[in-house]
């Protein structure tokens, strides 16, 4: 039988914490310093993972994709490149694996089968470091879905859906036609 610590009732956040964090394998000294760091004093705020616009995007992909005939696609938000890429070279991995993706459109099999870079109005940042940055991190990222063999969706901040449909048509040129 496991001997718990007793932590006194006067604290029950700090309770749960140190609990999960025992239950995870964690030392109850690396929980007790990650809240020393602000851990229970810090707010936590659940968020939406697309904004509205990238919501009026995905939902425009869906339904394309289902006029299109592909009604086993399934369009994804906010998807780390490294849970879909895999490599054996260990610094091309860790430079790509905390990126995300913007949408990744995946098949029944959850394969993905094209990935969608959406150039929003926050995507360029506000200053010309912003600009370089964004830049740098979408050249890392077409050069990295281009070895993987995966086609690349990107989408200007002001997009309609005829153009969206070629782009798409473009991605899935080795399938029937949208």
């Amino acid at each position: 039988m496991t001997n718990w610590p007793t932590i006194p009732s006067t604290f029950p956040e700090l309770s749960t914490v140190l609990a999960a964090g025992l239950i995870l394998g964690l030392g109850a000294t690396a929980v007790a310093v990650a809240l020393g760091r602000g851990g229970l004093r810090s707010s936590i705020t659940v968020v939406a993972i697309c904004n509205s616009s990238e919501q009026v995007l995905r939902a425009a992909i869906a339904r394309l994709l289902r006029q299109a005939g592909f009604l086993d696609m399934m369009v994804f938000p906010q998807v780390s490149y490294g849970e879909f890429l895999k490599t054996s070279d260990r610094k091309l991995f860790w430079s790509f694996n905390a990126k995300r993706a913007d949408m990744v459109i995946i098949a029944a099999d959850y394969r993905p089968v094209a990935v969608v870079e959406y150039q929003g109005s926050g995507h360029w940042g506000r200053t010309r470091r912003d600009g370089r940055d964004a830049e740098r991190r979408d050249t890392l990222k077409r050069r990295v879905l281009a070895r993987a063999g995966l086609p690349l969706i990107e989408v200007p901040a002001r997009w309609n859906e005829s153009d969206l449909r070629k782009q798409l048509e473009v991605a899935f040129s080795a399938r029937e036609k949208l």
